[in-house]
């Protein structure tokens, strides 16, 4: 049961266990107080407890409502590296207790959003991924920032990063007669439900000539693939074939 163990001079030892030990035996979710155990020593949850009519499943004894105390506080205390530790996070969340740290772990991985990539990796390194091997151009900038855009009419995407957290693309897609210019994010769908943040973005395309469209008040909604139903759509006459698109955005939290 213990592989190791150090102790500091406060008399707090640091133990490792196999997690198993920490799980009910019955329905292998983590343990949390209270914890019963009948006469011979078996375990259950608080949950597994209830639907036991006092009878203990392991052996003839009741269950009764003997509460093994010492295991509720090793459960209660005992604490896990967070779940992105191999993608460089070195926190420690706690075992059977819900934490927030998980849904705002700065080193979520994230999927390369390009079709047939299968490359995972922290935003930073999706962010860098998409620079150096898919040749993508990548823009940083912060919420409420109106920021110049500058592309190719041909390229079909630009990455945002958002305040170093969302990541976000520009679409340049092509229509009959013209282009369609969105933007999508593409968080994680769970990370981005947790977070519950809503966005709105506005798009404007200049003309060299001084002719202005624009999409305002858009709302930005989580995407897997990488196109939307919302669009700023740019008619042929408006640039050149091989014409630089001038664009600029803004996307702010509401």
């Amino acid at each position: 049961m213990e592989n190791s163990s150090s102790s500091d001079n406060n008399g707090v030892a640091t133990v490792t266990l196999n997690l198993k030990f920490l799980d009910c035996p019955l329905c292998s979710a983590p343990l949390r107080p209270p914890v019963f155990q009948c006469p011979a020593g078996h375990i259950a949850c608080d949950t597994c407890h209830k639907k036991l009519n006092d009878q203990c499943p392991s052996c003839p004894l009741r269950l009764g409502y003997t509460r093994n105390r010492a295991l509720e506080h090793i459960a209660d205390f005992a604490t896990v590296p967070c779940p992105n530790a191999s993608y460089g996070c070195n926190q420690t969340i706690p075992y059977a207790r819900p934490s927030s740290h998980c849904s705002n772990c700065s080193y979520s991985p994230h999927f390369c959003p390009l079709p047939h990539c299968d490359h995972k990796a922290p935003i930073s390194d999706i962010v860098r991924h998409l620079g150096d091997h898919h040749r993508v151009p990548v823009n940083f900038y912060k919420c409420k920032d109106t920021v110049p855009v500058r592309f190719s009419n041909m390229d079909p995407l630009l990455a945002l990063q958002l305040d170093d957290s969302i990541l976000c693309l520009l679409r340049n897609s092509a229509m009959p007669s013209g282009r369609a210019i969105s933007i999508v994010c593409r968080q994680p769908l769970r990370r981005w439900t947790i977070l519950r943040q809503n966005f709105l973005y506005k798009i404007v395309a200049k003309h060299e000539c001084g002719t202005e469209l624009q999409l305002d008040n858009a709302e930005m909604k989580f995407c897997e693939e990488d196109s939307s139903d919302v669009f700023l759509y740019l008619p042929e006459k408006f640039y050149c074939n091989d014409a630089e698109l001038q664009l600029e955005v803004c996307i702010w939290k509401v």
